[in-house]
């Protein structure tokens, strides 16, 4: 019983953790610090690595959408194309990937 009310509290905590946090109207990021080193042009590193961030902060949806607009940007920057693939895949310790995930990762 004791396990079972622990991930419980756990899950519940995670979940109100997880997330954009909502102030004055505006909506800011809690991302961890990200330093993903590539030969993409200087420029979008600092798009990279927020893209980055979100992928492993299991914002999957806006992951793709940070790195395509990386791409968009650094059309030579071949690491987004491996961020967009892990995004897709989704979280491998919840669920396998989805149909859609194995065919656009």
């Amino acid at each position: 019983m004791r396990t079972v009310i622990g991930a419980l509290l756990v899950l519940g905590l995670a979940t109100l953790t997880a997330g954009p946090i909502r102030a004055q109207g505006k909506t800011a990021e809690r991302l961890g610090t990200v330093r993903f080193v590539t030969s993409c042009a200087p420029a979008v590193q600092p798009q990279f690595d927020r893209a980055v961030a979100l992928l492993h902060s299991f914002h999957l949806d806006a992951a793709v959408g940070a790195f395509t607009e990386v791409a968009t940007a650094d059309p030579a920057c071949g690491m987004v194309h491996w961020g967009v693939a892990m995004a897709w895949l989704g979280n491998p310790l919840a669920a396998p990937p989805s149909a859609r995930g194995l065919k656009e990762g």
